[in-house]
């Protein structure tokens, strides 16, 4: 289980924006089968068209924005689209990729920081 840490940069709203990012993230529901299978397909497919500083913004902006703004992140991002962004959140957060973007840290703080349920 993921366990959101407190971001001390918050200040007295900390434990509040852990609070509620945590709650995200017990709440989540489950795929569709409809989702999988899409899920599915874009493994196949890959992410050849992500520079490493395209993912390095992609990151930034999830920081700054949170994962739910796609819109936001997608702006940061040079070059990407609201659509590419959504598909790689899908992917990193469901993917088998997890387990290798954990062990590297390069999971951005709204997945808990690097502290991965491995």
């Amino acid at each position: 289980m993921i366990q959101v840490p407190k971001d001390p940069d918050l200040g007295s709203d900390a434990e509040r924006v852990r609070r509620e990012e945590q709650k995200k993230i017990d709440d989540a529901e489950i795929l569709s089968e409809e989702e999988m299978t899409e899920k599915e397909d874009l493994l196949k497919q890959g992410f050849s068209n992500w520079t490493k500083r395209d993912f390095n913004q992609f990151v930034k902006a999830n920081e700054k924005y949170g994962r739910d703004d796609i819109e936001s992140i997608s702006k940061e991002v040079e070059g990407k689209t609201a659509e590419e962004v959504r598909l790689l959140l899908l992917m990193l957060a469901t993917g088998p990729h997890y387990r290798q973007f954990c062990s590297v840290g390069m999971l951005p703080k709204w997945h808990g920081g690097g502290q991965c349920a491995l």
